[in-house]
């Protein structure tokens, strides 16, 4: 049984389209292909994709769904529907969201469905040392059946405290932090990996993204070289210099979206301290 993350979905108002296309272009994204019926584009940056709907059919923005490449013993598992505007299965995850499914034994039928139903917008290969790839969520929602959904799906349960349960898929390339605090449903911050967080700090601040301002405290920092960067470029940092994860935050990315953006070493785990110091307005000022 074969499952790998491979996108989100963010469904908005209609209202959102102007501000929402160009506020990715500004955050680096670019558009690929666009719905021949629908107001449906698939925008990336290296191997962060995003899918942005605009419909009249929701009143408030917010990532609606997870995307997945599956084989098809998962899909048939499911019980799926097909989804003809998006061209996949689709099944609920028993909490709040979609979980979108293209089966990888089927590339050649699904490469033949995009074709038939999305215009190729822009196929240049774009250097942009910003976003890698999305290695996980912070989802307000740890019901049962939810958890019970994504370990059937072959997700590894990981870790339990007070504040969260954490989920991995089975390659460790995606994570889920369920918040125990909070059961809105809603996904309220995408965690994405970068090969250089100083450069994508500065690449974003280069292009007007406002990013979180952090009250650093130095007494404890032990990331050698480091750690002068650290503090130059304003971001957070958890381990030491041989074990770390050093982040920086882009407060509403998209309308009720946030981005944690980190560099890491030797260091596999989304760190529940840094994640909700993201947050924590008495050491922030965003």
């Amino acid at each position: 049984m074969s499952i790998d993350f491979s996108f989100v979905e963010y469904t908005a108002p209609l209202d959102l389209r102007e501000y929402n296309t160009q506020r990715l272009s500004d955050l680096g994204f670019v558009p690929r292909v666009n719905h021949v019926l629908h107001d449906i584009t698939l925008w990336c940056q290296n191997h962060t994709i995003l899918m942005i709907k605009h419909t009249d059919t929701v009143q408030e923005a917010g990532v609606s769904g997870l995307g997945f490449i599956a084989d098809q013993v998962v899909i048939d598992n499911l019980e799926p529907e097909y989804d003809s505007e998006a061209g996949m299965f689709v099944a609920n995850d028993q909490g709040n969201l979609r979980t979108l499914l293209a089966p990888v034994d089927d590339i050649l039928g699904l490469q033949k469905s995009l074709e038939e139903n999305y215009i190729m917008l822009d196929d240049r290969r774009h250097s942009n040392p910003g976003l890698k790839y999305i290695s996980g969520v912070r989802y307000n929602c740890a019901n049962p059946r939810m958890m019970d959904f994504y370990q059937d799906l072959g997700f590894g349960f990981t870790r339990s405290t007070e504040s969260y349960n954490t989920m991995v898929s089975k390659n460790r390339r995606f994570s889920m932090m369920c918040n125990k605090l909070n059961n809105t449903g809603n996904v309220t911050t995408l965690i994405c990996d970068t090969d250089d967080v100083f450069v994508s700090t500065a690449g974003f601040v280069s292009r007007g993204i406002e990013l979180a301002r952090y009250q650093n405290q130095t007494d404890n920092l032990d990331f050698g070289k480091l750690t002068h960067k650290v503090l130059g470029y304003d971001c957070l940092a958890q381990g030491t210099k041989d074990s770390y994860s050093i982040e920086n935050f882009i407060p509403e990315a998209l309308p009720n979206l946030d981005i944690v953006f980190r560099m890491r070493k030797r260091y596999l785990d989304i760190a529940e301290h840094t994640l909700d110091y993201h947050y924590d307005k008495d050491h922030i000022d965003s």
